[in-house]
């Protein structure tokens, strides 16, 4: 899977279809469960660098549907929050981590990884 592209300064939606082993509709996330994914740094081999984003649900920025055949995630960047993010050419990770809000525990998590381009300025 390729790296997923964010432009700086550039306001932001990236759509993630999610379907479960052995299913074929998209996993139906859109009542009872929140998100949380936190972008950071690689420092050498770990993946405790500085964060660079935080995504929530509670915040907005991680959204649920349930479109089939559609995506059923979205993950969301304002033209303000992507102006935050480093102006260089890097490589990022986070796990976005999807909670059962009845449980409160992580049931899905994902590792996904970001190529931030500079803005020009």
């Amino acid at each position: 899977m390729a790296n997923i592209q964010l432009k700086r300064g550039q306001e932001t939606q990236v759509d993630v279809t999610y379907i479960a082993t052995g299913d074929t509709n998209a996993f139906n996330f859109s009542s009872g469960y929140t998100a949380s994914l936190v972008i950071r740094r690689k420092a050498g081999k770990s993946f405790e660098g500085s964060i660079v984003d935080t995504l929530t649900s509670a915040a907005g920025r991680v959204t649920f549907s349930h479109a089939n055949p559609g995506p059923n995630i979205q993950l969301k960047w304002s033209t303000a929050q992507s102006a935050a993010l480093p102006n260089e050419a890097t490589t990022v990770f986070g796990d976005l981590k999807i909670t059962k809000t009845s449980e409160s525990e992580v049931k899905h998590s994902f590792r996904l990884a970001f190529d931030i381009l500079p803005e020009i300025i």
